[in-house]
């Protein structure tokens, strides 16, 4: 239960307060229904494509390994969306991932569906900044349930970011310029050797393992590890098919926030703050680097 709290319920009661949705007081009235059974999630990303239009060489949710990159269609990511909506009472901060999300065709269409859920607070969209979006995608972004973080690589890597700052600016668009962003080397995907002491101390410290993560029918940890199982890599066993009978999947879910290390985190080298630090984006200059 203590690792129930820190990792989602206080998470929850903060993110509460922030969206005002609750006042101070009342959000720790709230965090009691809480602990008594209902299922509220602080934060999930949904990766949208596996498209990306930089290839960076130490990518955290190993990107540049798969080689047929695709969209996810529009009706199937509403329905993955909408069962896993299904299974909890509310989510305080979606995001909408990639790859690069700029480059779904049908990114503004899921964006004004997201933002539409009474069941979801605010919608994030995570972009690298090299893509200016159109008319139609901007007017979706207008939202003000939706928030868009621009990485803030450097010119030579995103030469559009400054002026796609501007474009947000100017037409009201709320988005967070990420120009303080660091990187850590997560490492590739082999076996660690680590002692359970070790693992539990490296996942607990991991600032992923707060980004759960719903892809193709399942919710992950963090986004590594659902890539990591679909690139087969590991099979990833803490995965929670979402898909199943309610009150199964809810427990499974709150268990997912108190385990003390996936099998993934076997498999990497954690993103924690002050370790294995490197500059961002950093570019894939030659071929054969992800050969397998």
């Amino acid at each position: 239960m203590v690792k129930y709290w820190k990792n989602n319920i206080a998470q929850c009661i903060r993110f509460s307060i922030q969206q005002k949705r609750y006042h101070r007081g009342g959000a720790w009235l709230h965090g009691i229904q809480l602990v008594s059974g209902k299922l509220e999630i602080p934060f999930v990303e949904y990766a949208i494509t596996t498209k990306c239009t930089l290839a960076c060489k130490f990518c955290s949710n190993l990107i540049p390994f798969f080689k047929n990159r695709s969209n996810i269609p529009l009706e199937t990511a509403k329905k993955e969306i909408k069962e896993f909506l299904g299974q909890v009472d509310y989510v305080y901060r979606f995001k909408l991932h990639g790859g690069e999300p700029f480059l779904h065709p049908d990114l503004a269409e899921l964006v004004e569906w997201t933002a539409a859920s009474e069941k979801i607070g605010e919608v994030r969209i995570s972009t690298n900044g090299t893509i200016l979006p159109g008319v139609k995608l901007l007017n979706a972004l207008k939202n003000r349930k939706v928030i868009v973080f621009v990485s803030g690589y450097s010119e030579n890597i995103a030469p559009r970011r400054k002026q796609l700052l501007r474009l947000l600016n100017e037409n009201q668009i709320r988005y967070r310029d990420l120009d303080d962003q660091y990187w850590c080397n997560t490492g590739d995907c082999h076996l660690r050797k680590r002692t359970k002491k070790e693992l539990e101390t490296l996942t607990d410290a991991c600032s992923m393992a707060n980004c759960k993560t719903l892809s193709g029918g399942r919710l992950y940890l963090c986004s590594r590890c659902a890539n990591g199982d679909q690139l087969n890599f590991f099979q990833e066993k803490t995965a929670v098919l979402v898909n199943g009978e309610p009150q199964k999947v809810r427990r499974q879910i709150k268990q997912l926030y108190c385990t003390k290390a996936s099998t993934g985190c076997m498999h990497c080298d954690a993103v924690v703050e002050g370790r294995n630090m490197i500059p961002p984006a950093e570019q894939i200059v030659s071929g054969g680097e992800y050969e397998r």
